[in-house]
């Protein structure tokens, strides 16, 4: 936890495995196993030495310290402009930290980070991710938005069915269908929402439903559009995802997403600055409403364009920024850092 790096950690697992480095797996915090993921359950089950080669910790940088062999690698990425003074103490005792884009690279740097900083890309799996997947569509016709929760205050699940009910006149043929991700946020999630859709039956919620990990791109087949009001700026699978899976994205013009929307998607602008609540002096960004709402209606009333170049960009998209390069320059880096350590 939380999910992002948590799937992340999961697909280089397989593919570093695939590729025949001897790896073995623990989660930081306790959590539960997935029985269908074989490879991990390998990793999780081998026997490693005390102290291996590398030891790389995906996972937020409150938990590099637990990168214990010759060469410790963190990848990570935090949802600021500029990380806590403790996540950059933390990135300062690794041999290198690898981030996703330029905007994380900044948010360590800001921070006064000295350590190296190498970035990393990271692609979305094309196995599972790509536009031609024969998902069930809604029955009746109606232009479906998904949106994603698993933190409160980072991911603003209020702010997408304010704006989903500012866009929309009750006839309007529309459903929003929102995700509530099992975890400690789930409860308040659920509350925001009820109060935020006063009984709007049109706004769907998958109240802490789970699914393996390999499905949701068939979730993601079944709608038109993915709508993120994030507040954070951390590297979001879901966003690249419904990219690759020919749909529509709108999201929060800040953080690592906010380059990958400008080029595919409809950015939603950024009303000012606000300090997370959960991190004292940490500031991430509040998106502007009135944005978010134009552009669920664009969305809506220029569907057919838009969803037609949404399918074509699809086939470019997904070999240009699939999993598979990530785990081959993942490769080269844990053997130069680990020949130089």
């Amino acid at each position: 936890v939380p999910s992002g790096h948590a799937e992340l950690a999961r697909l280089l697992v397989r593919r570093l495995a695939a590729r025949g480095l001897r790896i073995g797996f623990a989660p930081t915090p306790r959590e539960l196993s997935d029985a269908q993921d074989r490879r991990l359950d390998l990793a999780a089950r081998r026997a490693l030495p005390a102290r291996p080669d590398v030891a790389l910790v995906c996972a937020p940088a409150d938990a590099f310290a637990q990168a214990r062999g010759r060469c410790r690698i963190g990848l990570g990425f935090g949802e600021w402009q500029r990380v806590p003074p403790a996540w950059a103490s933390a990135a300062d005792r690794l041999d290198l930290l690898l981030v996703p884009d330029a905007f994380q690279h900044d948010a360590f740097r800001a921070a006064g980070v000295r350590a190296p900083i190498g970035i990393l890309p990271l692609g979305v799996d094309g196995d599972y991710c790509h536009p031609r997947i024969a998902a069930p569509r809604e029955p009746h016709g109606r232009f479906v938005f998904l949106a994603a929760a698993e933190q409160l205050a980072r991911d603003a699940p209020e702010l997408v069915v304010e704006a989903f009910r500012r866009a929309f006149p009750a006839a309007a043929p529309v459903e929003l269908l929102l995700h509530v991700h099992p975890g400690r946020d789930a409860a308040a999630i659920a509350a925001a929402v009820a109060a935020a859709r006063a009984g709007d039956v049109r706004v769907r919620v998958l109240d802490r439903w789970g699914y393996p990990w390999h499905q949701r791109a068939f979730l993601l087949a079944s709608v038109d559009a993915h709508v993120s009001a994030r507040r954070g700026g951390g590297w979001h699978p879901l966003a690249a995802e419904a990219i690759a899976c020919g749909r529509i994205l709108i999201a929060t013009e800040f953080g690592s997403q906010a380059q990958i929307v400008r080029a595919h998607g409809l950015p939603v602008a950024v009303a000012r600055q606000v300090e997370d609540p959960r991190r004292p002096g940490a500031w991430w960004a509040e998106p502007d409403l009135d944005s978010l709402a134009r552009q669920m209606r664009g969305a809506f009333e220029q569907r057919a364009g838009l969803l037609e170049r949404a399918q074509a960009g699809a086939d470019g998209f997904v070999p240009a920024h699939d999993i598979e390069p990530t785990a081959d320059r993942m490769l080269h880096v844990l053997g130069r850092t680990a020949r130089r350590a």
